[in-house]
């Protein structure tokens, strides 16, 4: 094999293991059946009515820095299928502080008269600490 090809390999390699990866995280809550919009954006707006929620979760009580996160959320659908909602997460676990609000909206798109595709877009700010 030529050495600059054995050479080109080893650097991509070193250069995508060294990387700093961002991604997504979800809260450690485990209510979503009852408030799906905690994991799925699209969900805004899908109810009859106005639908807030307030959700608290905590482990491990009594020991010293125990996770627990607390969660408010509403949204409500607006005319022209669109739906709005807003969404403020704490969320603690051992050092490290997780921060954030965001503002919802979604679109739902019908196929039939029974069957819908609904998508959902958020935006808003994060803050992590230790």
């Amino acid at each position: 094999m030529n050495i600059f090809y054995k050479k080109g390999v080893a650097f991509i390699f070193c250069l995508f293991t060294s990387l700093w990866g961002w991604a997504q995280d979800i809260s450690s809550n485990a209510l979503y059946m009852q408030n799906l919009y905690g994991i799925n954006p699209a969900f805004v707006g899908s109810t009859d009515g106005i639908f807030g929620a307030i959700q608290s979760k905590s482990q491990f009580s009594g020991l010293a820095d125990a996770p627990r996160t607390y969660m408010f959320n509403v949204h409500a659908p607006l005319p022209n299928n669109i739906g709005v909602g807003a969404r403020i997460i704490s969320d603690a676990r051992g050092a490290f502080d997780y921060t954030s609000g965001e503002l919802t909206a979604s679109y739902r798109v019908g196929i039939t008269s029974k069957d819908f595709i609904q998508f959902g877009l958020s935006g808003g700010y994060i803050k992590n600490s230790i």
